[in-house]
Order: structure tokens, then sequence, then C-alpha cells
């Protein structure tokens, strides 16, 4: 297993150089080295500040969707409020037409009957004439029935016609002309309340 072979203690030249050259170029490897990891770190971290920078924006720009749409919804509620108010008066409104509507077709049906009677209305204006025709008379008969009470009272004027002087100096009238007036007054009304049957029943014949 073990050589017989002597190690030489004392190095010789050539290995040293051999070494030295070997340590060089681990040297320069390591400097190759922690140069590419420092770009890569430098890489690294512009690629982190790009990404930080990325999300930030996109934060702000779901932060601002986000405050957009709860907007639009605060005004979506808003409407559907007002649409459901307005759905109630529509409501009300056709709970009110439906019973104008109702009434309106009840009215029509006592259509026939208000025909019926305009056109029997229609026949009346004979009748109509003849009742306006009493209307002159009965108010001869009060301007009549009134002078026939005027009379009475021009003739008390008079000292001499039967006046009978009261306590305070008023006149009065005696009971006699009294009674005249009255049975004068009754005559009136009895001959109206016969010319008024008379017209009656002329015009039921």
């Amino acid at each position: 297993m073990f050589s017989n072979r002597t190690v030489n203690p004392s190095p010789n030249r050539t290995s040293i150089k051999e070494a030295n050259d070997h340590l060089q170029l681990l040297h320069e490897r390591v400097v190759e080295l922690e140069a590419t990891t420092q770009e890569q770190s430098e890489t690294l971290k512009k690629k982190d500040e790009l990404l930080q920078t990325t999300i930030r924006d996109i934060t702000d720009l779901k932060d601002a969707e986000i405050h957009d749409l709860a907007t639009v919804i605060d005004q979506l509620r808003d409407r559907i409020k007002k649409l459901e108010h307005l759905l109630r008066e529509k409501d009300q409104q056709i709970e009110l037409l439906n019973h104008r509507c109702n009434i309106a077709e009840e009215v029509a049906s006592y259509t026939p009957t208000v025909e019926k009677l305009l056109s029997a209305m229609k026949k009346l204006p004979y009748k109509a004439s003849k009742h306006s025709s009493l209307k002159p008379r009965s108010r001869s008969t009060r301007s009549h029935s009134q002078k026939l009470d005027k009379k009475p009272a021009s003739d008390n004027n008079h000292p001499h016609d039967g006046l009978v002087n009261s306590v305070d100096g008023h006149a009065s009238v005696p009971n006699q002309s009294f009674a005249d007036l009255r049975i004068g007054r009754s005559f009136n009304i009895n001959s109206n309340f016969s010319l008024s049957e008379d017209d009656e029943q002329s015009e039921m014949l």
C-alpha cells in the first residue's frame, strides 16, 4: 500500500511556480465570481425596485377601482331606493285608477237609464211653457192683493175714517178694518189656489 519512494521535503522551483500559477488562477476566478455576483446583485436589486414600483402602481389602481366601484354601488343603491319609491307611487296610482275605472264602469251601466231620462226630459218643453205662463198670472194676483192691502192703509191716513188715537199719539186701526183686511187676503189666497188647480187639471188633460 505504501510506496517505497521517499518524498523530497524541500520543494523545487517547478512545483513552486506551478503552485503560484494555480493560486493566480484561483484569485482571478474568485475576482470574476465576485464581479458576477455583484452584477447579479445589482440586477436583482433593480428588478426588485421595478417590481415594488409595479406592485405599488397596481395597488393604487386597485384602490382607485375599488373606490370607483363603491361610488357606483352607492349610486345604484340610491337609484334602487328611488325606483322602489316610484314603484310604490305607481302602485298607488294604479289602485286609484282601478277604483276610478270601477266607478266609471258602474256609471256606464246606468247609461241606458240616463238616456231614457234625457229622452223623457226632451218631451217636457210644452208643459214647462205652461208653467212659465202661470208665473206672470200669479205675479199679477200678488200685485193685486198688495194693492188691496195698501188701500186700507192709505185710507187710514184720514182723521175722519174711524181712527182711534192711542195714548202715545200714534194712530191705530179699528178692529173692523183688520177683519176686512183678513177677509180680502183669504179671498185672494183662495182665488190663487183655485187658479193653480185649474191649470194643473188642464195640463193633465
